[in-house]
């Protein structure tokens, strides 16, 4: 076939399939407008932000605020990995996800973290072992318990109270203070008003001592019990609340 037919016949073959041509012109004309809508477009409309949580620490608009600033008109070229950090930088936030959705909106999830200590009257401890200030909600934690000791001992702190709360929640008991000194000698407050000296050295043994002996018939004296003294060889000492002292065992020197 010459040269002549062969082009011809591609002319043809387009000229009886107008159907694609219009549909390539119109998803071209379609991309052009998507395009021209992008964040470079001045009379772009700004996203819409969606917050999926419910929050009970973190406020509201201080978030949307922080996002809105982030995206303005914008919606391609956020860093979504820089405005994710800034939001966990915020006092009540352990994490945050932020992801563009169809056609326009920013949605924005955050999980708040879960203080389970009050450490030093003046920070809670999260979850996961960190630290973080409160700020003005540091009251909202009335109900937690406290954690106190040296400042390098907050660790040591958590993880004794972790525990030893284990151990005692099985008999119906909980710890509502934790004092460390300076020689990490531990004493316990619970909620039931009761004081544990445990010392420094065999916890589990002597909160084991005490434990039995609570099964044994403590607790049917707990309103008459200022403080348990475990920090005995072979017993312990019981502290009446009208200062009356039973000894159990010779105590340590």
């Amino acid at each position: 076939m010459s040269r002549g037919w062969r082009r011809l016949g591609l002319i043809s073959h387009w000229l009886v399939q107008p159907r694609r041509v219009v549909l390539m012109l119109a998803l071209a004309l379609a991309m052009a407008v998507i395009w021209g809508r992008d964040d470079r477009s001045p009379d772009s409309q700004p996203p819409s932000l969606v917050l999926t949580s419910s929050l009970h620490h973190v406020d509201p608009e201080v978030v949307l605020s922080m996002v809105q600033r982030h995206f303005g008109s914008r919606f391609h070229r956020v860093d979504l990995q820089s405005l994710q950090q800034q939001l966990e930088g915020l006092n009540w936030v352990e994490s945050a996800m932020i992801r563009r959705a169809w056609p326009r909106q920013v949605l924005i999830t955050i999980q708040e973290r879960q203080p389970i200590a009050i450490w030093n009257d003046r920070l809670l401890v999260d979850r996961r072992g960190q630290l973080f200030d409160p700020g003005r909600s540091l009251g909202m934690g009335g109900g937690l318990p406290r954690l106190e000791g040296p400042q390098d001992s907050r660790r040591q702190a958590l993880l004794r109270y972790l525990g030893l709360s284990q151990r005692l929640s099985g008999h119906g008991l909980a710890i509502a203070e934790l004092h460390l000194d300076e020689r990490h000698a531990v004493d316990l407050a619970l909620d039931n008003g009761i004081h544990l000296r445990l010392g420094r050295e065999q916890l589990d043994t002597r909160l084991e001592l005490f434990l039995k002996a609570w099964q044994s018939g403590l607790a049917s004296r707990a309103g008459q019990m200022q403080s348990v003294d475990l920090r005995y060889p072979n017993g312990l000492a019981v502290r009446l609340a009208e200062d009356g002292r039973r000894r159990l065992g010779q105590a340590e020197r």
